[in-house]
Parts: structure tokens; C-alpha cells; sequence
């Protein structure tokens, strides 16, 4: 689903700011932030929800900055140093006034990848962990 998110934002944030203005992309994104911000509150606060446990504020910030910030870190430095020479390269020739499309589907394409690698890194992920559960199920005896 956000891989689907990605694609359908780019191409409709592309074509608003290359037919409209980029202020119509503030028009349809800050609306949709308050009504997910608003559903998010919902669906944490409804009522028996503190029957359920607390948050472990302390646990997920330790686990994020010992798991995924690195990562992260590197991604963000990866990408900042290697996406501005490739999209300087694909850009490259286009008509002035087909940037904004090219743009667009050169971002689109980015995505999609990230969106294809990341399918396959959880199917690989699921399938491990499936044998794993039953290769432990099999060596208990169930």
C-alpha cells in the first residue's frame, strides 16, 4: 500500500505542479494528513484501549536508535550522494517544458524499484521465518 502511495502521489503531485501551481499539492496533502492524523487518534484512543498495555516510549526509542537509525543514516547519505548525479544523467536532453513529466516518472521509477526491492526482501524474510517456526515446531515435537 505504500508503494502504491508513492506512485499515485508522484504522479499526481508532477502533474498539479506542472498544470497548476505547486501550492495545489498543499491543498490536497493537508487535508488528507489531518483526516490519517485524526483516524490515528481514533484508533489509539478508543475506549479499552488501556486495557491492553502501555506503550514502551523508552524500549522503541532505544530500539530505534540501536536498529534502525544507522541504517537509515546510511540510506539517507547513499541516496543524497548517488540520486543527484543519476537524475542529472536521466534528465539530461529533455525538453524544458516536459521537465516537470520527466521528473516525475524519474521519481516514479525510484520508487517503484524501492517498492519491488523491499517485496522481495519480505517475501525472503517470510520465507525464512516460516521454516525457521516449523523446523523449531518439528524439534519440539508438535
Amino acid at each position: 500500500m505504500g508503494g502504491l502511495g508513492s506512485v499515485v502521489g508522484l504522479l499526481v503531485g508532477g502533474t498539479l505542479t506542472e498544470y497548476a501551481s505547486w501550492r495545489w499539492v498543499l491543498f490536497i496533502n493537508a487535508p488528507i494528513a489531518l483526516l490519517v492524523l485524526a483516524g490515528s487518534f481514533l484508533g489509539v484512543l478508543r475506549p479499552g484501549a488501556a486495557d491492553r498495555g502501555r506503550l514502551d516510549v523508552p524500549g522503541a526509542a532505544a530500539s530505534y536508535w540501536a536498529v534502525l537509525a544507522p541504517g537509515d543514516a546510511r540510506r539517507r547519505h547513499g541516496t543524497g550522494l548517488t540520486f543527484v548525479g543519476c537524475t542529472a544523467t536521466g534528465m539530461r536532453g529533455v525538453e524544458p517544458r516536459e521537465s516537470g513529466i520527466a521528473a516525475g516518472l524519474l521519481s516514479t521509477s525510484v520508487q517503484c524499484g524501492g517498492a519491488l526491492g523491499l517485496a522481495a526482501l519480505a517475501a525472503i524474510a517470510s520465507a525464512v521465518t516460516i521454516n525457521a517456526r516449523l523446523a523449531a515446531g518439528e524439534a519440539a515435537g508438535h
